[in-house]
């Protein structure tokens, strides 16, 4: 349970970064 629990933080966690990673990188193009 605790290591599935330990997945599924590390995929959310992932997800987000990915996420912030592509709006930083949305906000430096024009247009």
């Amino acid at each position: 349970m605790g290591f599935s629990t330990a997945l599924s933080g590390l995929k959310s966690a992932s997800t987000t970064l990915s996420v912030t990673g592509n709006n930083i990188a949305n906000s430096q193009t024009v247009g």
